[in-house]
C-alpha cells in the first residue's frame, strides 16, 4: 500500500455496515455524521466458519476485525502445539489490545474469543492508545515501567522505589498529578469523601516528598485553580491543592525543586475535555480562559529545566484566570472572588481589545428597582428574569425562548453544585438567604423569584401582597 502509495478510505462498505443505516449528514441526529474510513482488503471466501462452528452469514455479518481475531488465536494455539480441547472449559483469560475511541465499548473483541474458544478467565479488551509511545520509548533506549502501587501507603511506595533503584537509573524528577473528586456541598459532605479526596493530593504529595531522592531536577505538581478561587462544591478538591501549593514553596524554601501548577480549564485533555456540557459551563462564566495542551507544555518546558531557578515567587503557577477587564468587555458578571483583594492588581490589567475596564456592565440597581415595584408578584418577576439571564451565561444549552419559568429550575440542568452558587448570588445581589433545597428542589423560577424578592434586604411594606 505505502510503495504504491494507494488510499485506502472508502465509503463504509455496504457488506460491513450499510452505509444508508448509520449514516447522516447532521451530527445532532442519533446517526453517525461519518461515511468513510480506512479498510484493508479481506476475502470473506477465504474464511473457514465451520472451523468456529458458525455459520457462513453469521461470519458475513460480524465485524473483520472478529473474523482476524478468531483466525489469529486459532492460529497461535496451533503455533505452540497446544491442543483446544486441552484449553477448553479452562480458567484462561483473554487480553486484547484495540485503540478506539472514547465511550465505545470495544469488550466484544475479547468476549467473542472467550464465548468460542470456551475459556472461562477473565475476558476484556484494553485499549492500546499509548502502545506507540510505549515502543517509541523503547527505540530510544527508555525504559517505562508501570508498577501496582498506594502512593498514600508510604511502605508500599518505598518498596516500589526500592524496586526501581536496582534496575533503572537514579530517580531525574517527579510529576505528581493524583486527583480523586467527591463533589459535595461542605455541609453535607461526609468524613469519608473528605478524605478520599484530600489523601490523593496531601498524603501521596508528602510520601513523594519525603521518599524520593534529593537534589532531582523537578519536582511538579499538578494542582488546580480551585485551591485559589471559589469552586461551589470543591472544599476537599481545594483543600488539597493548595496544600500542593504549600508543599512547593516548601520544597523550595529547603533547597529543593518544587512546582505547583494551579490548572483552569484544560480543553483538549482532562476531565473537562472528556465533558463538553461541563466545560461550556465552566468557561460561560467568563471567569476563566480555555487552557490547551500546547500551553501547559510551555509552562512545562519552565518549571522542568534544571537551569531554571526557583524562588517563592515562581514556584507557583496560576493558568488560566480572564483578567476582570476582559469580563466587563464581553458584559458579563465578575465571580465574587476577583472582589477580593488577593486580585486586586488584576483590575490594573487592560483588556485586550484596549477598551477601558469602566463601565461595559451593566450594573443593575435591584435596589431602585425594588422601589419601583408596585407588588411582590412584580419584584419576584424582576428576580425570575435576572435569574433566567444568568443561567443561560452558565448553561450553554439553556436558550431563553425555550424557557418556562413555571417550571422547576432543576429541568434545566440546575444541580445542587450550581445551586451553591446560585445561593451566593442571591445573597451579593438582592441580600436574601435561600436555602439550597429550594434552589435545587421542586421550585420554579416564579416561585424562586417570589422568595427571594420576600426575604430581600430591598423589601418594600408597601407592596402589595
Amino acid at each position: 500500500m505505502l510503495i504504491e502509495a494507494h488510499c485506502a478510505s472508502t465509503d463504509f462498505p455496504e457488506d460491513r455496515l450499510g452505509l444508508s443505516n448509520y449514516y447522516h449528514p447532521d451530527d445532532k441526529s442519533l446517526q453517525r455524521p461519518i461515511r468513510g474510513g480506512h479498510f484493508l482488503r479481506e476475502d470473506i471466501g477465504a474464511f473457514d466458519a465451520p472451523l468456529f462452528s458458525i455459520s457462513s452469514a453469521e461470519a458475513a455479518g460480524m465485524d473483520p476485525q472478529q473474523r482476524n481475531l478468531l483466525e489469529t488465536t486459532y492460529r497461535a494455539f496451533k503455533n505452540v502445539g497446544m491442543p483446544l480441547k486441552k484449553t477448553a472449559g479452562s480458567k484462561t483469560s483473554v487480553y486484547t489490545g484495540c485503540y478506539v475511541g472514547t465511550g465505545l465499548s470495544a469488550s466484544i473483541l475479547a468476549n467473542w474469543l472467550s464465548w468460542l474458544y470456551n475459556l472461562t478467565g477473565t475476558s476484556t479488551t484494553i485499549d492500546t492508545a499509548c502502545s506507540s509511545s510505549l515502543k517509541n520509548f523503547a527505540l530510544d533506549g527508555v525504559r517505562v515501567k508501570a508498577l501496582a502501587c498506594d502512593v498514600t501507603d508510604a511502605d508500599s511506595l518505598k518498596a516500589v522505589l526500592d524496586k526501581c533503584a536496582a534496575s533503572m537509573p537514579e530517580t531525574g524528577g517527579c510529576f505528581q498529578s493524583a486527583m480523586v473528586l467527591r463533589d459535595a456541598v461542605f455541609e453535607k459532605m461526609s468524613c469519608k469523601d473528605g478524605k478520599t479526596c484530600i489523601d490523593p493530593k496531601v498524603r501521596r504529595s508528602w510520601n513523594l516528598h519525603t521518599l524520593l531522592p534529593k537534589g532531582m531536577d523537578f519536582f511538579v505538581f499538578l494542582s488546580s485553580i480551585s485551591g485559589i478561587v471559589n469552586s461551589g462544591g470543591q472544599a476537599n478538591y481545594a483543600a488539597g491543592n493548595t496544600s500542593m501549593d504549600a508543599l512547593a514553596d516548601y520544597r523550595v524554601a529547603q533547597g529543593e525543586k518544587g512546582s505547583s501548577l494551579d490548572l483552569g480549564a484544560m480543553t483538549d485533555e482532562g476531565l473537562l475535555a472528556e465533558n463538553e456540557e461541563l466545560l461550556n459551563r465552566v468557561l460561560a462564566r467568563g471567569n476563566l480562559l480555555p487552557v490547551s495542551s500546547k500551553e501547559l507544555f510551555a509552562v512545562l518546558d519552565f518549571h522542568c529545566n534544571p537551569e531554571v531557578v526557583l524562588t517563592a515567587r515562581n514556584c507557583q503557577t496560576l493558568i488560566g484566570i480572564q483578567t476582570p477587564a476582559n469580563v466587563k468587555t464581553k458584559g458579563l458578571e465578575q465571580a465574587n472572588w476577583v472582589a477580593t483583594p488577593f486580585f486586586r492588581h488584576m483590575h490594573l490589567i487592560d483588556s485586550a481589545s484596549g477598551a477601558s475596564a469602566a463601565g461595559t456592565e451593566v450594573v443593575i440597581d435591584f435596589r431602585k428597582m425594588f422601589a419601583e415595584a408596585t407588588s411582590l408578584l412584580e419584584a419576584g418577576a424582576m428576580v425570575s428574569l435576572a435569574l433566567l439571564k444568568k443561567l443561560t451565561r452558565n448553561l450553554s444549552t439553556l436558550k431563553v425562548d425555550e424557557v418556562d419559568l413555571r417550571r422547576p429550575l432543576h429541568t434545566y440542568g440546575v444541580d445542587s453544585l450550581l445551586a451553591v452558587e446560585l445561593r451566593s448570588w442571591f445573597a451579593r445581589k438582592f441580600g436574601a438567604d435561600i436555602s439550597i433545597f429550594e434552589i435545587s428542589g421542586a421550585s420554579s423560577f416564579s416561585s424562586v423569584g417570589i422568595s427571594v424578592a420576600r426575604k430581600s434586604r430591598y423589601y418594600q411594606a408597601s407592596w402589595i401582597q
